[in-house]
């Protein structure tokens, strides 16, 4: 018993440190992997509260013009630690005063420095973060220069601490443990040894007697010892029983690799009973005699090394099926002792059908797969997307020049009007790409419904197989009103061909599937479900179809991104998660609904639009045109050929335009005739000096110049960010005249 106390204690002790020892390595991985995370989040806190405060305190000394206290102020805070330097600049340029506790900054030689230059400086000096803010009611602008050398020692050293402490607390465990251990188990034990080493059974009464003894596991573990002793056979069905429930088949086999004994789920798995294989060879219910003899000599080889375990695992092909397998096989050899000592003993293994598993890795090795090429789509579509929208925007602007200059009803002007339709249409195959590589942008305004479905109607028709039919609902087709909703059109599109394409899939094995498009009533507990439909008219488009179904447990994953019943290179490429974040993108909502045998019923809420659609007014018309006074437009893009038509197109909008070919010499065309100058007009990406860092210089001259930038590049909220400025607005590429025109005239008005 003592033995066993010591093999016990000995497990324990091994399993506890394996897994703190494992706990331990995650910990050191995560802290690796998150340590730049949270130092930079530490810094950035220390310097949003360093700033905020500071801010305030300079303002009311740079009110009353108290420059000492500023010094003082400055020259206290950098004997922090973590403060390399203070360093306040204002919108000239002028250095007021700097307070530098790094040596590597030297700042104080400079009588005159820009934020440029500063930046610079500090991103080339070691560990060292810059920070800034915008001192309230002054153009003076206060400079944070961070160390984090302080705050990565101060990381350190508390998760050492806290690393000790729970190493620690681990040591501490382990003895309580064996303390317990000892008490609660093996002195128990030690005294049931003495009454129970007879092997005879306890009557009743000395039961009762022992169980008022000892604690109440030692009470059950004797009752259990002696309804053991009484029932042995009982308990040997018990065990074959419990092996027939184990989702595996459990067997035996002599040295001879023949069966002894196999567990009733063979049957299911082998599709032989265990009485069929008792005696037989080994993988002998195999109809692949290859196969037979690959398992066979891979056993052999195992044996020959003395392997203590074998995996296996092998697929075959069952009634036109490929069916995989697995195999656990432990080698038994015989002990040291007997004369037998080098030769097999026995075998035992768990074989188990492992096809739908292997399922599972396919799909997710090509979720993987799928997702790299998604990415690397992504980035080849934006950058032939600038390209292509860069040349759209130079053809539409042509053509709006070209058909100012003739008359309109003439062969030319048809003409002209054709490329521009073909140019439109080259825009929107453009975010087609875009949305193939889930780059898209959105545009939700108002679209005309049924014109929309009777679009997809006649497009998606055409490719469906022969067994199943796409029917709009005719009440909605003659509906005497025009049915408008808020979405992008292309990507409503997107949607609707991607549940048509679900749907037909789900009706491929009928003889005649159907799939129907209607207009719904709205529940009156939507609101409930979607707050953000309060107040809102909402039109609910039902999207269904008498395929095959949804099973309830899938129901609840259709959204969960990559996720697909599917086999592996038959998904639609959007997917039901994309779908969902479109709606979501509309302002709107989806709701799925099935049942298995029943076919899926799927419901798009949207907003109800204006009964003019957007749609019908976009065409860009001279009456929508808004013109110039006269104003001065800046325009700065690295395209000659765009400059040309954007000069002549500016011309005919009554502005006076200059053009330059960069961010650099937009700057210092400001810098000479900045006060000339109403709008400017500038393209983000340029060589030199981008559209967005001109942008900053432009408005430290002229804080209250209206800027236009204009980009062929989609444009994420994350890359808006640095372009959210007072009197200005974002355009894509290719933009319609009009359109253009009606934004720079907002911008001169709202900024007069």
């Amino acid at each position: 018993m003592e033995h066993a106390h010591h093999s016990l204690r000995y497990a324990l002790t091994r399993a506890i440190l394996v897994w703190a020892g494992i706990f331990f390595i995650l910990l050191a991985i995560i802290f690796m992997l998150t340590f730049d995370d949270v130092r930079n989040y530490t810094l950035q806190k220390v310097a949003e509260y360093r700033l905020n405060y500071q801010t305030q305190e300079f303002a009311k000394h740079l009110k009353e013009r108290d420059k000492s206290s500023i010094a003082e102020e400055s020259d206290a805070l950098v004997q922090d630690p973590e403060i390399a330097g203070i360093v306040l600049i204002d919108a000239s340029g002028e250095l007021l005063h700097t307070s530098i506790h790094d040596e590597r900054l030297t700042l104080r030689s400079f009588n005159h420095i820009t934020p440029s230059s500063l930046v610079a400086t500090v991103y080339n000096t070691p560990h060292l973060h810059l920070f800034e803010s915008n001192i309230p009611e002054s153009s003076v602008k206060l400079f944070l220069v961070l160390d984090d050398r302080p705050i990565t020692r101060a990381i350190q050293t508390s998760t050492l601490v806290a690393g000790l402490l729970l190493l620690s607390l681990l040591t501490l465990s382990i003895f309580a443990l064996h303390r317990v251990l000892r008490i609660q188990l093996i002195e128990p034990l030690e005294q049931l040894r003495a009454i129970v080493g007879s092997g005879e059974s306890m009557p009743d009464k000395v039961i009762r007697q022992l169980e008022d003894v000892f604690p109440s596991e030692a009470g059950d573990i004797l009752e259990t010892y002696d309804h053991l002793v009484h029932a042995e056979h009982d308990m040997a069905k018990r065990f074959h029983d419990m092996l027939d429930n184990v989702p595996a088949c459990v067997w035996s086999a002599s040295p001879d690799s023949k069966y002894i004994e196999t567990s009733g789920r063979s049957t299911q798995i082998f599709n032989c009973s265990p009485k069929q294989l008792s005696g037989c060879q080994l993988w002998s219910w195999l109809p692949d005699k290859k196969q037979r003899e690959a398992n066979l000599k891979r056993l052999q080889e195992a044996v020959k090394v003395h392997a203590p375990s074998l995996e296996i695992a092998y697929n075959i092909r069952v009634d036109g099926h490929e069916q995989w397998f697995g195999e656990s096989i432990s080698l038994h050899y015989a002990t040291q002792g007997s004369d037998k000592a080098s030769e097999l003993s026995g075998l035992f293994g768990i074989s188990n059908n492992i096809t739908q598993r292997k399922s599972e890795e396919t799909a997710i090795q090509g979720m993987q797969q799928q997702a790299r090429k998604m990415e690397a789509v992504g980035t080849l579509v934006g950058g032939i997307a600038h390209e292509f929208n860069n040349m759209l925007a130079g053809i539409i602007g042509n053509v709006f020049l070209l058909k100012s200059e003739i008359e309109a009803g003439t062969k030319s002007a048809v003409r002209l009007g054709r490329i521009e339709k073909l140019g439109n249409r080259a825009a929107g195959l453009v975010d087609q790409l875009l949305a193939f590589g889930r780059k898209n942008r959105i545009h939700v305004r108002d679209v005309e419904l049924v014109a929309l479905l009777q679009q997809i109607h006649d497009i998606e028709s055409a490719g469906l197989p022969p067994n199943v039919s796409l029917k709009l609902d005719a009440a909605m087709l003659s509906a005497e009103h025009p049915v408008a909703v808020r979405a992008d059109p292309s990507q409503l599109r997107q949607v609707l061909s991607s549940l048509i394409s679900n749907a037909t899939d789900a009706c491929a094995g009928l003889s005649q599937g159907e799939i129907s498009i209607s207009l719904q009533d709205v529940d009156a507990n939507l609101t409930s479900r979607y707050p953000q439909f309060l107040e809102k008219d909402v039109i609910c488009l039902h999207v269904r179809d008498n395929g095959t179904g949804i099973r309830k447990e899938l129901l609840e994953r259709v959204f969960d991104p990559f996720f697909t019943t599917k086999e592996v290179g038959q998904g639609t490429g959007m997917g039901l998660s994309m779908v969902y974040g479109l709606m979501e993108s509309f302002g709107g909502a989806i709701e799925i609904s099935s049942e298995l045998g029943s076919g899926a019923s799927v419901r798009l809420y949207l907003q109800r639009g204006d009964s003019k659609p957007e749609s019908e007014l976009s065409d860009a018309t001279p009456q929508g045109l808004s013109f110039g006074q006269g104003q001065t437009v800046l325009v700065a893009d690295d395209e000659e050929l765009l400059r040309d038509a954007a000069l002549e197109t500016l011309e005919k909008l009554r502005y006076k335009p200059v053009v330059v070919e960069d961010g650099d010499a937009a700057v210092a065309y400001i810098r000479e005739h900045g006060n000339d100058v109403s709008i400017v007009l500038l393209d983000l990406i340029m060589p030199n000096l981008g559209g967005a860092e001109a942008a900053q210089q432009i408005r430290a001259i002229r804080p209250d110049l209206p800027i236009v930038f204009v980009t062929g590049y989609n444009l994420s909220e994350a890359d808006n960010k640095g372009l959210q400025m007072p009197y200005s607005h974002i355009v894509t590429k290719p933009y319609q005249i009009a359109h253009l025109s009606q934004i720079m005239a907002a911008l001169l008005r709202n900024s007069a």
